[in-house]
């Protein structure tokens, strides 16, 4: 019995967080669930953190203290389940909380269903700057029986993804794509991502308890962050290499989506609902990507070839919408670009290609007329 896994294991990647990781750790410890096991992956850090893990896995022998010689990035986040054991595992960032009953809470709620892949409770959000606390439920319900209902409402309304945090039944994390290590690639909003897996694994249970406390103060645009932007690339897209991570993140969902054993018609379905619930949350995001694209246009760089997405799916109707979809974002752009800039060619060569893929072939030939004569003949005769 003694070498017996635990019920539970709690994966806790660290990186610098002297300030905060010995409450993170408490709050673990004080669970009224004991039978678990908590393992703390630390990515190299310099400041003190290392000594406060190491301290507290001498004093009690249900933390593992393991740290990596260089910094691992997000790959630390599965480094965290590769080392875990238990039937049930939980992420626990190490500048967040927990009540003592949030373990237990999602615990009886998977052993009470077969059917749940995770379990997580309303979650408390504290602004550590201000020290204000503020409550927060999330507006999706996940506990439905058909895959498709519960991918479309996360789709829909997913805003912070404290989802993440929940307890999952370990054996289905290593179903999901994003943690089967088939790929290096950094790809942004991987939380939601990770989540709308999930759903497509089975039910997710909501606790309407606010036993877990997470730390969210200010933070820059995701724009800001210039060094994330320019690793995030989308060549299939456009040419000369253009960073588009708003659309890789849709390319992602729908290949994942399109990996799962729905019916191709369901596919269709959700992969529609995907595009208009980035439209509506991301509009911005994905506006300023299309606006490099137009960059592109007025400087006369689009290829002769549609760049469209990789396929996804041998139905030819799924790439059919994806590139239709791309097409219409980047021809709106291209129009309120043409009433500043008259007789571009790069613009009408754009807003060609896009008409042309969206099947309005008349529109598209004339554009590449008005192209044709604003080209200078030797350019053509090459």
């Amino acid at each position: 019995m003694a070498n017996q896994p635990p019920k539970v294991s709690i994966g806790m990647p660290v990186y610098n967080m002297e300030n905060t990781v010995q409450e993170a750790i408490d709050t673990i410890l004080n669970q009224t669930v004991s039978d678990f096991e908590l393992i703390i992956c630390d990515n190299a850090s310099d400041d003190g953190t290392e000594e406060i893990c190491r301290a507290a896995a001498r004093q009690d022998s249900r933390i593992i203290y393991h740290r990596n010689p260089v910094n691992i990035l997000a790959e630390n986040f599965r480094l965290t389940l590769l080392l875990s054991t238990g039937k049930y595992f939980m992420w626990a960032a190490a500048d967040d909380a927990r009540r003592p009953e949030m373990v237990s809470r999602c615990v009886e709620a998977l052993d009470a269903d077969p059917k749940a892949v995770l379990a997580y409770t309303h979650t408390e959000l504290l602004d550590p700057e201000t020290g204000t606390r503020r409550k927060y439920s999330d507006s999706y319900r996940l506990d439905q029986e058909d895959p498709a209902e519960r991918y479309a409402s996360l789709v829909r309304s997913l805003d912070l993804g404290n989802a993440i945090y929940g307890l999952y039944r370990r054996s289905v994390l290593y179903t999901i794509p994003p943690l089967t290590g088939s790929s290096s690639r950094l790809i942004p909003f991987a939380d939601a991502m990770f989540l709308t897996n999930v759903v497509l694994q089975g039910k997710v249970i909501q606790i309407p308890e606010m036993l877990f406390i997470r730390r969210r103060g200010k933070s820059k645009p995701w724009i800001d962050n210039i060094a994330f932007f320019e690793r995030c690339m989308f060549p299939n897209y456009l040419t000369n290499g253009v960073t588009l991570p708003t659309s890789e993140s849709i390319q992602e969902h729908v290949r994942y989506l399109m990996a799962s054993p729905l019916p191709v018609e369901t596919k269709l379905r959700l992969t529609q609902i995907t595009y208009e619930a980035y439209v509506k949350r991301y509009g911005n995001a994905l506006g300023f990507e299309i606006d490099r694209a137009v960059q592109l246009a007025k400087a006369g760089k689009f290829t002769e070839t549609w760049n469209g997405m990789p396929a996804l799916h041998p139905d030819e109707r799924v790439q059919d919408l994806i590139d239709r979809f791309y097409a219409g974002l980047l021809l709106d752009r291209l129009d309120r670009t043409s009433r500043f800039i008259q007789n571009h060619q790069g613009l009408h060569l754009g807003k060609a290609f896009c008409l042309a893929k969206m099947g309005r072939a008349r529109e598209a030939n004339l554009e590449i007329t008005l192209y044709k004569e604003l080209v200078p003949q030797k350019v053509m005769q090459k």
